[in-house]
């Protein structure tokens, strides 16, 4: 399966996105990967800054950070896993897409394709996250390749990105075709005027009252695609921080916006 000891990949797996080039301009000049992965994503952050804000900015540069030294400081030759290249592929991505999955539920990114990613899919809510991250990686990996010259490595690296950019859309938008989302606030009108402007999805307001306080409150209800959720809770937030939401499958969905 060749030789690599001295690859800049490890297991000779080509990483997908920023970090595949980094390593491979690494290995061609003698610097180091993780200095190389955190000068290009200081455009990347700087374009990020103003179009998603500064605090999702602070967030994803602490991680971009956090993952650049890590590169350097356990590029050791003993944690290379030597064992079957099609595990190491499946279970790389796995692992990667989740890592990736749960970091942007948090509010931030891995940095790189990531942001591109999110940039994206805020524009074309249509392209997920990980159809995004999926494209960037696979022109990523062909660039790396040429590095490497071995076809059944890239064959691999592709597997790997693909189970990457799976499990990082079921994280984000779970398994269900749908999604419905309840939410329970003072200010109904404001909020569902907000979910229909930035989301495009209609609501339907329900009259209701807090069971302990007994004050009078609006129950909104609207459900919507797996990749309009998080438009749909922004909406609310940003209308009502305090809002109760609550947010769950929805299967067979039929009717205006959906199938007939």
């Amino acid at each position: 399966e060749g030789d690599v000891d001295d690859s800049p990949f490890p297991a000779g797996i080509f990483p997908g996105g920023f970090t595949g080039v980094a390593a491979a301009i690494a290995w061609l000049t003698g610097l180091k990967k993780g200095a190389v992965l955190l000068l290009f994503n200081i455009p990347v952050l700087y374009a990020g800054f103003k179009k998603l804000g500064g605090a999702f900015i602070i967030k994803t540069a602490a991680v971009t950070a956090a993952v650049s030294a890590a590169l350097d400081i356990f590029d050791f030759p003993f944690l290379i896993f030597g064992g079957e290249k099609m595990l190491a592929a499946l279970a790389g991505g796995v692992l990667l897409g989740g890592g990736i999955g749960v970091i942007m539920l948090r509010g931030a990114t891995t940095g790189g394709v990531d942001i591109i990613a999110r940039l994206v899919n805020d524009k074309r809510p249509s392209l997920t996250v990980g159809r995004v991250i999926l494209l960037g990686d696979a022109v990523s990996i062909l660039l790396s390749g040429t590095v490497s010259g071995d076809i059944s490595n890239l064959l691999y690296s592709l597997i790997a990105v693909y189970a990457a950019a799976r499990v990082t859309d079921l994280v984000l938008y779970g398994f269900g075709g749908g999604k419905a989302v309840l939410a329970v606030t003072e200010k109904g009108d404001r909020v569902s005027q907000a979910v229909f402007q930035k989301a495009r999805r209609g609501v339907t307001l329900i009259a209701a009252r807090g069971g302990y306080t007994g004050g009078e409150k609006t129950l909104l209800y609207c459900v919507c695609r797996r990749d309009e959720i998080n438009k749909v809770i922004k909406a609310v937030r940003e209308e009502d921080a305090a809002a109760f939401i609550t947010v769950f499958d929805a299967g067979d969905i039929s009717g205006e916006g959906f199938k007939k």
